[in-house]
């Protein structure tokens, strides 16, 4: 897993409940700061995480059926 897609497992249990919302970055950070205060949320980063989009250092979920998110505009995602 790359650097920057640090955190899959947790993220994805992080906003399980969610599936179905819409969401900006800020909730989703919130989310995984109440459920794993002693990681580091600097590393959450949405976009990695995604079906439809990809950025350098993505997580291997990225473009799969494996994805977390599906990007809707900058700084909003749809939970999978």
């Amino acid at each position: 897993m790359s650097t920057f897609a640090r955190h899959h497992a947790e993220l994805r249990r992080a906003v399980s409940a969610h599936k179905g919302r819409e969401m900006r970055t800020r909730e989703i950070k919130e989310l995984f700061e109440k459920d794993y205060p002693a990681l580091n949320s600097a590393w959450v980063h949405p976009s990695d995480h995604c079906e439809n989009h990809v950025c350098k250092g993505a997580c291997e979920c990225a473009l799969t059926s494996m994805s977390i998110f599906s990007k809707r505009k900058r700084g909003l995602y749809f939970v999978r």
